[in-house]
């Protein structure tokens, strides 16, 4: 088993809204996408857990209409289920 991660870059057609009020305007953003390749109980390869992480500064999420959270420099975005849902596409 092991982790890896690329970095690579979703396109919004339209606004997105995220978590804590945070609305990402149309637009290309990079993203850490992040797997875990494992074996199946077959010896097949399989791939799991896998994420689409956008890191926003705080400066980030006040421009995109969010609540800014106290003690924080940035915030990490789980875009997985945008991405699933066609909100998101890989360019």
């Amino acid at each position: 088993m092991s982790c890896k991660q690329e970095n690579l870059r979703l396109r919004a057609s339209e606004p997105v809204v995220l978590d804590d009020g945070v609305t990402l305007p149309p637009g290309v953003y990079w993203v850490c996408h992040k797997w875990i390749d494992c074996t199946a109980v077959d010896g097949s390869p399989k791939r799991v857990g896998e994420k689409f992480i956008l890191e926003l500064t705080v400066t980030q999420i006040a421009d995109y209409g969010g609540r800014v959270p106290a003690n924080y420099a940035a915030k990490e975005f789980d875009l997985s289920q945008h991405l699933r849902a066609g909100s998101l596409t890989v360019v």
